[in-house]
Protein backbone atom coordinates (compact mmCIF):
# COMPACT_ATOMS: atom_id res chain seq x y z
CA UNK A 1 0.00 0.00 0.00
CA UNK A 2 1.40 3.53 -0.93
CA UNK A 3 2.53 4.83 2.73
CA UNK A 4 0.63 8.47 1.96
CA UNK A 5 -2.73 5.71 2.00
CA UNK A 6 -1.45 3.76 4.68
CA UNK A 7 -0.40 6.78 6.88
CA UNK A 8 -4.34 8.62 6.11
CA UNK A 9 -5.76 4.82 7.21
CA UNK A 10 -3.24 4.74 10.09
CA UNK A 11 -4.87 8.05 11.33
CA UNK A 12 -8.82 7.81 10.44
CA UNK A 13 -8.47 4.80 12.40
CA UNK A 14 -6.65 6.17 15.43
CA UNK A 15 -9.12 8.87 15.24
CA UNK A 16 -11.93 6.24 15.08
CA UNK A 17 -10.58 4.66 18.66
CA UNK A 18 -9.99 7.79 20.09
CA UNK A 19 -14.15 8.92 19.64
CA UNK A 20 -15.00 4.91 20.54
CA UNK A 21 -13.41 6.09 23.97
CA UNK A 22 -15.13 9.08 24.41
CA UNK A 23 -18.38 7.68 23.89
CA UNK A 24 -20.41 7.15 26.72
CA UNK A 25 -24.43 5.97 27.80
CA UNK A 26 -25.71 7.81 30.83
CA UNK A 27 -28.23 5.98 32.98
CA UNK A 28 -30.99 8.50 34.32
CA UNK A 29 -33.91 7.70 37.04
CA UNK A 30 -37.27 8.46 34.30
CA UNK A 31 -38.85 9.22 38.03
CA UNK A 32 -36.69 11.21 39.56
CA UNK A 33 -34.08 12.47 36.85
CA UNK A 34 -31.06 11.70 39.39
CA UNK A 35 -27.69 10.25 37.57
CA UNK A 36 -27.57 6.11 37.94
CA UNK A 37 -24.07 5.92 36.66
CA UNK A 38 -22.54 5.72 33.22
CA UNK A 39 -21.01 2.97 30.79
CA UNK A 40 -19.68 2.49 27.46
CA UNK A 41 -21.45 3.55 24.76
CA UNK A 42 -20.20 1.31 22.23
CA UNK A 43 -19.79 4.45 19.89
CA UNK A 44 -22.79 5.79 20.71
CA UNK A 45 -23.59 9.03 23.07
CA UNK A 46 -26.55 9.49 25.27
CA UNK A 47 -28.75 8.93 28.41
CA UNK A 48 -31.10 5.85 29.07
CA UNK A 49 -33.56 6.11 31.43
CA UNK A 50 -34.83 3.50 33.93
CA UNK A 51 -35.66 3.30 37.81
CA UNK A 52 -33.56 4.11 40.61
CA UNK A 53 -33.47 1.91 43.97
CA UNK A 54 -35.24 4.91 45.56
CA UNK A 55 -38.55 5.34 43.62
CA UNK A 56 -38.43 1.25 42.94
CA UNK A 57 -38.72 0.94 46.49
CA UNK A 58 -41.56 3.94 46.66
CA UNK A 59 -43.55 2.19 44.03
CA UNK A 60 -43.09 -1.08 45.20
CA UNK A 61 -44.83 0.53 48.74
CA UNK A 62 -47.82 2.67 47.45
CA UNK A 63 -51.06 2.01 48.37
CA UNK A 64 -53.23 1.32 45.21
CA UNK A 65 -55.67 4.01 44.78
Amino acid sequence: MDPDIQGGVDQERAEWIGRMKDTVIEARCAWCNISMGTKDGGGTVGVSHGICEGCANDMLCEEPN
